[in-house]
């Protein structure tokens, strides 16, 4: 979704939003001078989505579920091991698919982070941990649980590999959400809708359409698509 790229947000903290934000897919092709760092970028986006998008929103902290992360058991938790650690990485790195986790150098927050993603619910670091560990994580994931005929695997839930992985835990609490409230927002004038849509499977090709950045030296071509 565009909104959660601009704002670095996942879907539960997005409030307010029509169902169509959720369903609608756009092509978005983006000339850029240079090599402009991420945060412009997401910058540039979110004057987009304000131009052509009619996006107003504000920002609020809503009480909300969480998960945390804790230490399961001190003497189970991933600490360095001087007699088998690895050379020290000059920059750590983290990779996230369907069912593994791989990071190197990562923080006790840096996990908590990469969790977020894939529970779809903010995950609190209360490790306490200040060292940077190597990490890797595999887990079965809710898309092949939730199959009629799911394949055989021997993989565990991502809460029973957390801990039996890592050496940490995931407790179910509330707590503070910063979440994006959205106060108004319209299908993109100069986009021929050709569908209205319900549901994604429903979707239908529509007119490109150039979106030109006010201010910029950049160049979007935004057009519906096929999911």
């Amino acid at each position: 979704m565009l909104i959660q790229y601009a704002y670095q947000v996942g879907q539960f903290q997005i409030a307010g939003a029509p169902d169509w934000v959720k369903f609608d897919r756009y092509d978005l092709a983006a000339k850029t001078e240079g090599d402009p760092p991420i945060d412009q970028l997401r910058f540039l986006l979110q004057r987009l989505l304000a131009d052509r998008f009619q996006l107003r929103q504000h920002w609020e902290t809503r009480e909300a579920a969480v998960y945390e992360l804790a230490v399961s058991k001190p003497e189970n938790s991933r600490r360095p091991d001087p007699a088998t650690a690895r050379p020290m990485r000059l920059r750590g790195g983290l990779r996230n698919t369907p069912g593994h986790t791989k990071g190197y150098k990562l923080t006790g927050g840096d996990v908590a982070g990469s969790l977020t993603f894939f529970l779809g619910r903010l995950v609190v670091d209360k490790t306490g941990l200040s060292c940077r560990y190597d990490v890797e994580l595999e887990w079965m994931p809710d898309s092949v649980q939730m199959q009629s005929s799911p394949v055989e695997s021997s993989a565990p839930s991502i809460f029973t590999a957390v801990q039996d992985q890592l050496g940490l835990k995931l407790k179910p609490a509330q707590g503070p959400v910063p979440t994006l409230v959205i106060d108004g927002v319209e299908r993109p004038l100069g986009t021929k809708l050709l569908w209205q849509s319900t549901a994604p499977s429903r979707s239908r090709l529509g007119n490109a359409v150039i979106l030109g950045l006010p201010g910029a030296r950049q160049q979007l071509c935004l057009r519906m698509r096929d999911n």
